[in-house]
């Protein structure tokens, strides 16, 4: 989409003095290059303004500014922009990275008839003009959001990747290629498969949603398998494996029925600026589309794990070409998409497609979010027999054929008790019944981060009626989960709290549920993978600081306004809800146009990227303080002195990291309330 000033730079560049151009291609360049961009999350309203594209390539001074020019830039100017404001850290960096010597000098355009350049504190220094330095051009490229995206041709770079080529464009933090097809579209009920397209591709759209039930509409595409991919770094043709970055694979929630990596509160630009990682976020099929079972050879289920594994092996063969290393893949997945990251931890299909994982708020324990971490047969699964009915194809010879041929809206609509949504052990994708944490089976064993926010279930059951009485309201909750958990109203594990009894009982309500459905399990998970060494280190985390996304919030997920702060003031009690936390782990409160509360939320987004970048960089989320000065990262390495060390989970004293203003690293928490409901830390030793 072109705004009025994507209007007038696509018609300067129609009419310029060098007449209509090609969209600029990185191999014209003949150099890898660099976004070199200071991001402190503040978009608008950020005092780093001094923003620049680096030329690696050593060229003479003439040779720098034609590659700039063939970027549709110029020399950076230090009578334009202030070295210091922004520059000075992302060439420290760059330093830091081992890619130049402390005495590497930068061509920056010239003062007067002489050739110029500035080494690593700006200094200015006059020399030969046939002498051969890499080159710093202007990135004037803007600042895109929620409502503003320039997709003009003067930010578009062409990319070689095998017997393909994509055009995708830059904003001031990254290249972004989007709608990346990553498999050709599958038989409804086949499984995916890697696509290596031919021929040249525009990537500067947003590809269509998996088809799904959005408000009572089908919406979205039976063709869908398509990533999206964000860069702050593309490499010359000559690919020098140490320099690429490593690679964030996100995996988004919504129970397996509804999502896009087009959301815009996951967007991966200000991660990538910011931790210096390459992002790939994929689409995968949804409800009966990626995930229905109907027996063990004609519908067998986990085409939606088919489409995660398709996808990683498409990193793998090509992520190199836009600066992502194949052998640092670490995947990320929030709530249903945590599942994924867990199913694919328990998938052989997987081995060897990624190195590291990351699970926010993975649905595991009651019911219904038992059936996302512990598998059942396809024979257990009862939800075929409803959707055969509902489309006619129960007494069908060949059911599948009637099921293929259904229409795709129908099949999309029918209402939830019909709709498949868990993964199935098929013999396949999936050969147990969960993830083998206690090693009695297969598991991806890599470096992990689990964890979840504090009050997970709030904005789930804030909707329903309020009690006054703690076993009544469990009593209704009891109903929703098909199974009675009336119990804890009695043990002494859930003391009702003080104050408004209705406010306290929901209060009570929330923190069992929220134990019984993601947090003791999450727990218990990593107890067992750290007891039994199945992962080689894990680490656990709660938010005790979220910002709702807008799409999926209600009051209770917001903080009190004061007059002090009349936004909210995050520090004092709030629910701290599902989903809270993605937001904050990809630095798009600005991007969204949400407010800084208290003036602590940006801040805060800061330390969360910068532990899941250092833990994708070294499987460890404790940023060195080498790396964060070399950054200009003080803020972050302030906080880490006041919270201190990020330990990895060991079972004679497991700790977690509470995510929070000066978070403090505390012992397991609800370990009685756990054992109470009967979902203890040893869970996995008892019954998996």
């Amino acid at each position: 989409m072109i705004k009025p000033r994507g209007i007038v730079i696509f018609l300067h560049t129609l009419i310029g003095v060098s007449g209509i151009t090609a969209s600029p291609a990185a191999a014209d360049v003949d150099s890898a290059l660099t976004i070199l961009r200071d991001n402190d999350l503040y978009a608008q309203y950020t005092t780093k303004t001094s923003d620049g594209i680096l030329v690696e390539a050593e060229k003479s001074f003439l040779m720098a500014r034609k590659a700039c020019e063939n970027l549709g830039e110029s020399l950076w100017s230090p009578e334009t922009e202030r070295f210091t404001a922004g520059l000075n850290n992302s060439l420290s960096y760059q330093k830091y990275l081992g890619k130049f010597s402390e005495s590497q000098q930068f061509w920056v355009e010239s003062a007067g008839a002489a050739c110029r350049a500035i080494d690593f504190k700006g200094k200015p220094h006059i020399l030969e003009c046939h002498k051969k330095l890499p080159a710093i051009c202007t990135q004037s490229a803007p600042l895109s959001n929620l409502t503003f995206i320039d997709t003009s041709p003067r930010f578009h770079i062409t990319k070689a990747m095998g017997d393909q080529t994509l055009t995708g464009y830059r904003d001031i933090n990254s290249w972004r290629f989007l709608g990346v097809r990553f498999s050709a579209k599958p038989q409804r009920f086949g499984y995916s498969s890697l696509y290596s397209g031919r021929g040249h591709t525009m990537a500067i759209d947003e590809p269509p949603r998996c088809l799904q039930n959005l408000n009572s509409e089908a919406v979205g595409s039976e063709d869908c398998l398509f990533l999206n991919l964000w860069t702050p770094y593309l490499p010359a043709k000559t690919i020098v494996k140490k320099d690429l970055k490593p690679v964030m694979f996100w995996l988004y929630g919504g129970g397996n029925v509804v999502g896009t990596i087009s959301d815009p509160g996951a967007d991966c630009g200000n991660f990538v600026a910011r931790g210096d990682v390459v992002c790939v976020g994929i689409n995968y099929r949804l409800g009966n589309f990626g995930w229905l079972a109907v027996d063990n050879t004609t519908i067998t289920g986990n085409y939606a794990l088919s489409d995660m594994v398709t996808s990683l092996k498409w990193v793998q063969k090509y992520i190199k070409y836009f600066g992502g290393d194949p052998s640092r893949v670490t995947i990320l997945g929030e709530s249903a998409g945590a599942a994924g990251v867990r199913a694919l931890l328990a998938s052989r299909m997987a081995k060897g497609l990624f190195h590291a994982a990351i699970m926010e708020s993975q649905p595991v324990g009651w019911l219904p979010h038992r059936w996302y971490a512990e598998y059942m047969t396809i024979e257990e699964h009862t939800d075929f027999f409803r959707v055969l009915e509902a489309v006619d194809c129960t007494s069908a010879s060949d059911k599948a054929a009637c099921l293929r041929a259904t229409d795709a809206s129908s099949l999309a609509l029918l209402s939830a008790d019909k709709v498949a949504n868990y993964p199935v052990i098929d013999g396949k994708y999936l050969e147990s019944s969960g993830l083998q944490v206690t090693g009695k089976g297969f598991i991806n064993s890599v470096p992990t981060m689990i964890g979840a926010n504090r009050d997970e279930s709030a904005i789930a059951i804030g909707p329903l009626p309020r009690f006054t009485n703690f076993t009544e309201s469990l009593a209704m909750i009891s109903g929703l989960l098909t199974q009675d958990i009336t119990a804890a109203a009695n043990s002494p594990a859930f003391p009702v709290p003080p104050g408004d009894p209705a406010e306290a009982v929901f209060n009570a309500t929330v923190r069992v549920v929220s134990d019984g459905t993601i947090k003791c399990l999450g727990l218990a998970t990593a107890y067992s993978a750290a007891k039994h060494k199945t992962l080689p280190s894990i680490y656990v985390f709660e938010f005790n600081r979220t910002y709702s996304p807008p799409n999926y919030t209600s009051a209770l997920c917001s903080p009190p306004t004061t007059s002090e702060f009349p936004l909210g003031d995050a520090n004092q009690e709030y629910y701290k809800c599902h989903a809270g936390e993605v937001i904050l782990v990809f630095g798009t409160l600005l991007r969204l146009g949400l407010p800084d509360r208290d003036g602590l939320d940006i801040p805060f987004s800061q330390v969360v990227i910068d532990y899941w970048a250092s833990f994708m960089w070294r499987y460890d989320p404790n940023p060195t303080p080498a790396y964060l000065k070399a950054k200009g990262y003080f803020n972050t390495l302030n906080q880490i002195k006041v919270s201190g060390k990020w330990k990895t989970v060991e079972t004679k004293r497991p700790e977690f990291k509470v995510l929070q203003w000066n978070a403090p690293s505390i012992s397991f928490s609800e370990g009685p309330q756990c054992a109470a409901l009967g979902l203890p830390l040893n869970y996995y030793e008892a019954y998996l």
